[in-house]
């Protein structure tokens, strides 16, 4: 049987909600990227569904890459929430 695994816009680490650590976690694979870094993955046991789902949630703007774009908006998420705002994913 084939697992199908689902995602939330802003939340790579699946744990069902958008917070700091998500931003953290996307900052950190951009900057592993960006650096020349091989092999970078959100999931470091290397399940590639897993990979496959939580890049597909830190790729927020849907321009299927991960750039600062998608940490802003993450961020900019978090802190709305944080605020009591009403948050949103768009840019």
């Amino acid at each position: 049987m084939e697992t199908i695994l689902t995602y939330l816009y802003g939340d790579p680490d699946n744990d069902g909600k958008v917070t700091i650590q998500d931003a953290y976690r996307t900052l950190l694979y951009y900057a592993e990227v960006s650096a020349g870094v091989e092999d970078v993955a959100f999931d470091p046991a290397g399940d590639a569904q897993a990979e496959a789902a939580a890049y597909q949630a830190a790729d927020v703007d849907g321009d299927e890459s991960i750039t600062m774009h998608d940490v802003y908006l993450i961020l900019q998420y978090y802190a709305t929430e944080s605020a009591g705002g009403t948050p949103s994913l768009e840019a």
